[in-house]
């Protein structure tokens, strides 16, 4: 539907001088992006190290500023980078706009690609921290406000990450943030390192970091902070380590639910764009019939100064709502450069053809998007298996299978069943969720014994594995992960609740 009848009218209009490029096949067969932006040192690139559980080429660590690029980190068959040039004129990849940004943010951008489980189903952008006061003017070859709304846009979640010890607002984050305006509903914040302090000093540290974001972010609503430390350091302070777990877990499950609403975010995004391009059209229509046969300049000048009262006319003209047309500041820095006789001209067709995008095609697209079945919601023959190739006799992989029987055999040499006390370390060290691990212990001990064998111990790894990678346990255990030694042990399986 784009490529077909909204990229000829964009096109005809020129949508792209105004807002955002025009879009390729690549944008929407993107992976979600989760985009990553605070100041310097706030912990963004450790959170992806933490999400990760590995290094990724091109990071850098540190308590000075030490990212200085532009990072997209996505799936790879193995680690290498490609660098900002190379990904501007790859047409796979969704980033052949940033050229416009010029060769100075090209040199300060590249791609990481990691074999890492979590990268199959969404891509992080690590961003250089934000600078302040002299800095920002001069140590930058590119507007950076410019490149984060582009990033903005196309990223279906936004982190803003802040530092329990550094909560003011530099002028370039200000900018950035700003930037971010009509993004509002994909932000989310972090405060990290909040085990760095007392209760007490948290208390308000949060206090003032709200009251510095509604100086910066006018909206009614209340931001969602997340209040942890997302790196694998053990916790300074753990009187508040429960309520870091629990809101670790919470963002964690927001960003897995992040594919499973790609799909509805990306129709929500063109119908964002279609609503802007219908009053786009209408603005260029009634601007260029406005123009006299003398005086035009002026004319032209009048209407660029005067275009956020003309809104009102136009939308009385048009019956397009007020609250469609896009910021005047779009036009004030492009119409000074056209010459406004030459634009195209819209015609009841036009009008037509997009009050049809909006009312009826669109429309029909959200009707096509079903929800993505989940474990629990139907019979387990039925749910799609995460973890693995049903053709197999076991779907665990046979290199996992042999890494954790060494690893068993370390851990119980007579070969005998362990119990949850001994396996609790080894089994919190793959990160998986105390709720996802309760869930797997019960799955995995097939025998009901209250102990696990060394077949239900590779099991309860694998399903803890997985879960620490985004795939949370199925309520029940598919025939293809039950041990084929335990096999006989079938109807013992049950289903566990939500």
């Amino acid at each position: 539907m784009y490529f077909e009848k909204m990229l000829p009218l964009e096109q005809r209009f020129i949508y792209d001088e105004f807002f955002s490029p025009l879009l390729r096949r690549s944008d929407f067969e993107a992976k979600p992006m989760v985009l990553l932006l605070g100041q310097y040192s706030v912990g963004k690139t450790s959170f992806i190290q933490y999400l990760l559980k590995r290094n990724f080429p091109g990071m850098r660590i540190g308590p000075e500023p030490t990212t200085d690029k532009f990072t997209a980190v996505m799936y790879g068959e193995e680690e290498k980078s490609i660098p900002g040039n190379a990904l501007s004129v790859d047409i796979e990849r969704p980033f052949s706009p940033v050229s416009m940004f010029g060769s100075g943010f090209l040199s300060k951008f590249e791609a990481s690609l990691v074999p890492s489980d979590i990268l199959k189903s969404v891509t992080f952008i690590d961003t250089p921290g934000v600078l302040s006061g002299e800095k920002q003017r001069i140590g930058r070859d590119y507007n950076f406000a410019e490149v984060v709304k582009w990033f903005a846009n196309i990223s279906d979640t936004i982190l803003l990450l802040f530092d329990a010890h550094k909560l003011d607002i530099s002028d370039e984050f200000r900018d950035s943030i700003l930037a971010l305006k009509g993004n509002d509903e994909k932000i989310k914040i972090i405060l990290n390192k909040a085990d760095q302090i007392t209760t007490q000093q948290l208390v308000r540290v949060y206090g003032s970091l709200m009251w510095s974001l509604g100086k910066v972010i006018n909206t009614p609503e209340v931001m969602r902070v997340y209040i942890g430390s997302f790196w694998d350091k053990p916790y300074k302070n753990i009187d508040n380590e429960k309520l870091f777990k629990a809101e670790q877990q919470d963002l964690l499950d927001d960003l897995n639910l992040l594919p499973r609403n790609a799909t509805v975010r990306k129709v929500n995004e063109l119908v964002k764009r279609a609503r802007t391009l219908r009053a786009h059209i209408a603005v260029i229509d009634y601007v260029k019939h406005q123009m006299p046969t003398f005086g035009r300049e002026k004319k032209q000048q009048q209407l660029t100064t005067s275009l956020q009262d003309e809104y009102a006319e136009i939308s009385r003209l048009t019956k397009i709502p007020v609250g469609d047309f896009p910021n005047v500041s779009y036009y004030e820095k492009v119409f000074p450069n056209k010459d406004f006789t030459k634009f195209n001209s819209s015609n009841e067709k036009i009008q037509t053809q997009m009050d049809e995008i909006l009312m009826k095609e669109l429309p029909n697209f959200m009707t096509m998007i079903t929800p993505e079945k989940t474990a629990g919601e139907h019979p387990a023959e039925l749910v799609h298996n995460p973890f693995g190739d049903s053709d197999d006799s076991w779907a665990i992989p046979k290199d996992f299978q042999e890494k954790m029987r060494n690893s068993f055999n370390s851990l119980s040499p007579s070969g005998e069943s362990l119990t949850g006390n001994q396996l609790k370390t080894v089994m919190l060290e793959t990160r998986a969720a105390g709720e996802h691990l309760k869930k797997i212990w019960t799955l995995s001990d097939v025998t009901k014994k209250g102990k696990l064998d060394q077949d239900e111990y590779i099991l309860a790894m694998w399903l803890a594995t997985e879960a620490a990678n985004g795939n949370p346990p199925p309520a029940t255990l598919p025939d293809e992960l039950v041990p084929p030694s335990l096999r006989n042990e079938k109807d013992k399986l049950f289903t566990v609740s939500k």
